[in-house]
C-alpha cells in the first residue's frame, strides 16, 4: 500500500522554533492507525512514526549520515496480504554526503522500519549503489516479524 508524503498533501502546519527559526511539522499517509510524521527543521527531514498517543522518532537522519536531507514523496506501507495492518514501513530519504574528497554528494537510501513493538530502521539500502535497492527494501521488511531492532541506528548499505 502506497502513500503520499509530499507535504501539500498532508496535514501540515508552520511553526516558529527556537531563536526565531521556522520548522514545519507534517502527518501523512497513514494506515491501520499509523501515520508518519515528518519534521523539516535545519534543512533536514527528521520521521516519526504515530500510533495511538505514542510518536516515535525512528532517527533516520542519523541512519542516514546526518547530512541535510529530505524524504522522498512515496512510502510503502508492507501489509500481509491485502490487509491494512502494517508491519513495515519503507520510504526514500535523499541526503548531502561528504565524500572521501571532502565534496559533497547528493546519495539516496531506502529506509526499512519495523512497525512492530517501538518502531526502529532495521535497514539502510544505499539506492546509488544497489540498482535492485527496492527488491533488497522489500525483502529486509518482508522478514521485519523476525529481525530485532538493532542496538545502534544502522547505516546504509
Amino acid at each position: 500500500v502506497y502513500a503520499n508524503l509530499q507535504r501539500d498533501k498532508c496535514l501540515s502546519e508552520l511553526k516558529e522554533g527556537e531563536f526565531g527559526m521556522p520548522w514545519a511539522d507534517s502527518y501523512c499517509g497513514g494506515i491501520g492507525g499509523y501515520v508518519v510524521r515528518i519534521v523539516e527543521m535545519d534543512s533536514r527531514d527528521y520521521v516519526s512514526i504515530m500510533k495511538d498517543k505514542n510518536d516515535t522518532d525512528i532517527e533516520n537522519v542519523k541512519a542516514t549520515g546526518g547530512g541535510f536531507s529530505y524524504v522522498g514523496n512515496t512510502a510503502e506501507w508492507r501489509t500481509s496480504g491485502t490487509g491494512t495492518t502494517p508491519f513495515a514501513l519503507i520510504f526514500r530519504q535523499h541526503q548531502d554526503v561528504y565524500n572521501e574528497t571532502g565534496d559533497i554528494e547528493k546519495t539516496s537510501s531506502l529506509v526499512v522500519t519495523k512497525l512492530e513493538g517501538e518502531p526502529c530502521i532495521i535497514k539502510v539500502i544505499d539506492a546509488t549503489k544497489h540498482k535492485d535497492a527496492n527488491a533488497l527494501a522489500r525483502a529486509a521488511a518482508d522478514h521485519a516479524s523476525i529481525t530485532k531492532c538493532p542496538k545502534t541506528v544502522p547505516q546504509p548499505e
